[in-house]
């Protein structure tokens, strides 16, 4: 996740926790802005995705395999696998950006993002796969739609399932692309397998479509473009606690059906997907501490099979 300062410093705060050694950092400056401009991400399997509560049982900013939430042109995600989530606790989505107007200068593009070569494939997620909205609004900020621009190609999109939401979710969208990408037995939850807003100039070409399923379209007097893109006129209302209410119209204004007759996406292989880490006691000591200073931990030793403790009334039970 790359955040905002306040993150940023609670993230600095912990580093001695993970490195004894390293050196006090101290609070980032008052002006400091983060800025993700230039970020290749390249050739990553981000797999086994599970959403962390916070402590006030939010999900707060951990709920993203990857999570954009600042500013930064000429992102590159290139080669990377997404797969196999938590299908109890799924994240909101693969990939997912944010704006926030306190490190925003209007006027100029906030996020530009280049999406290509990737396979997102079995993941469960709550909201989309590949996600841009206007979270910053709910800390009380409006963001002015200088927004986002997200281009995405040569993408597989295979056997998702969004429970809320679409495959592919841009809000306060201002430019981008789908191209060459193909989307195979996804499930959605809601409109379309692709949705942006109305004024956003979106181009989408050799698209390929198969074996997706959603909701029965309800908008009568417009074609069906639930296993297209649709484009949705969006709302921005003033609540009285000083946040924002973004809703999405029920029916869109114009919409795309998927062009391509074959998948133009060239097949690549990759290794198996990793099982669940699981948890093995074990017997071996362990380093722990950096340096010469480094000593054994305790072993940790299996409990014999079927331990007992005496309950109060003087009998045995399994513990």
């Amino acid at each position: 996740t790359l955040f905002d300062r306040e993150l940023l410093n609670q993230f600095i705060s912990f580093l001695p926790v993970l490195l004894p050694d390293l050196p006090p950092l101290g609070d980032l400056s008052e002006d400091f802005q983060p800025d993700t401009t230039g970020l290749v991400i390249e050739g990553v399997t981000f797999e086994n995705t599970v959403a962390q509560a916070t402590g006030t049982g939010s999900l707060g900013l951990l709920s993203a395999a990857v999570n954009l939430n600042g500013p930064g042109t000429d992102m590159v995600f290139s080669d990377c696998i997404f797969r196999s989530t938590d299908e109890l606790n799924p994240p909101t989505a693969a990939l997912s950006t944010s704006s926030h107007e306190s490190v925003h200068t209007p006027g100029t593009p906030y996020t530009s993002i280049t999406i290509k070569d990737s396979t997102f494939e079995g993941g469960t997620y709550t909201d989309a796969v590949i996600m841009a909205s206007i979270d910053g609004a709910d800390h009380g900020r409006t963001v002015e739609r200088d927004g986002f621009n997200i281009n995405i190609e040569n993408c597989y999109f295979t056997d998702n399932t969004v429970q809320q939401g679409q495959v592919i979710k841009l809000q306060h969208i201002r430019s981008g692309s789908v191209l060459s990408s193909c989307f195979t037995g996804n499930s959605i939850g809601d409109k379309a397998l692709i949705t942006a807003d109305i004024g956003s100039s979106m181009v989408y070409a050799d698209l390929f479509g198969e074996n997706n399923t959603a909701p029965t379209w309800t908008c009568e007097d417009i074609e069906d473009f639930s296993l297209g893109a649709a484009h949705y006129p969006t709302t921005i209302e003033d609540m009285d606690d000083g946040t924002v209410q973004v809703t999405m119209s029920e029916c869109p204004e114009e919409g795309f059906t998927f062009d391509a007759s074959t998948c133009q996406v060239v097949e690549r292989e990759f290794p198996p997907p990793t099982p669940p880490a699981v948890s093995e006691p074990t017997t071996e000591p362990t380093t722990v501490g950096p340096g010469t200073g480094s000593k054994p931990s305790t072993p940790i030793v299996s409990p014999p099979e079927n331990p007992c403790q005496v309950c109060p009334d003087g009998s045995e039970m399994p513990r």
